[in-house]
């Protein structure tokens, strides 16, 4: 929810509970915003839709895949009160503003004005457990980012240097532009890369590269490699 502007000087920095280790959200929390605005907020509650924004989006496969799913069982289970709690402070704005009381006692619910929503892409197991950040799943020559929902753009930088640094092998792939080439063993000779300070050696291009990438392309990559030897 969004804080009126008569009651702004109420947050005049972020504020955030203690968050729960057994959950990876951060609690409601008070937000002031760079265009000078508070915000409030969020709950935890199962959207209907994968791309719903309001209460009224909804999408039946995603609703289903979600409701049938039996780790969604088995959490709901193992924290009850918690699910009904998140559920309450969503419904009610007496008992989402008890929850705010938490961290600003003085706050009341005329001071909120309603305010927007996100959709959170939490990855949850087969046994009801919500995976912690990150998860990190190479299958064959395939490198999938799982549940990065939070610190996706402020920890982008990081988080591609430990994919370099653990996960990615003797498979490249360098994409230049709107054209692509993928480095490894060719048919028809071997290319050799070697990423030290943009060092790349190219063996049996004749043979293997002629035939596989049109001459255009690899005087580009010639060019470009050479701005920085």
């Amino acid at each position: 929810m969004n804080i009126k502007n008569d009651y702004k000087h109420l947050v005049n920095h972020l504020i955030y509970p203690v968050p729960d280790p057994k959950y990876p959200f951060l609690g409601l929390h008070f937000t002031r915003l760079v265009n000078g605005s508070r915000e409030v907020g969020p709950n935890a509650v199962l959207a209907l839709k994968r791309e719903g924004y309001t209460n009224k989006d909804f999408n039946m496969n995603d609703f289903a895949d979600a409701v049938f799913y039996k780790g969604l069982h088995k959490f709901v289970f193992k924290n009850f009160n918690f699910t009904i709690g998140e559920l309450k402070s969503s419904m009610s704005t007496n008992a989402f503003v008890n929850k705010a009381k938490k961290l600003v006692p003085d706050v009341e619910g005329y001071m909120f004005d309603k305010g927007t929503a996100g959709v959170r892409a939490q990855a949850m197991d087969s046994d009801g457990k919500l995976i912690m950040d990150f998860q990190i799943e190479k299958i064959d020559n395939q490198i999938h980012l799982l549940n990065v929902p939070s610190p996706a753009t402020t920890g982008s930088l990081s988080i591609a240097k430990y994919i370099i640094d653990n996960y990615m092998d003797r498979v490249w792939s360098l994409e230049f532009g709107v054209w692509s080439l993928e480095f490894g063993v060719c048919g028809f000779g071997v290319w050799d890369l070697e990423f030290g300070i943009w060092n790349l050696i190219l063996k049996s291009i004749k043979k293997c590269g002629q035939k596989i990438i049109p001459n255009r392309i690899l005087i580009k990559v010639k060019n470009l490699f050479t701005l920085f030897q």
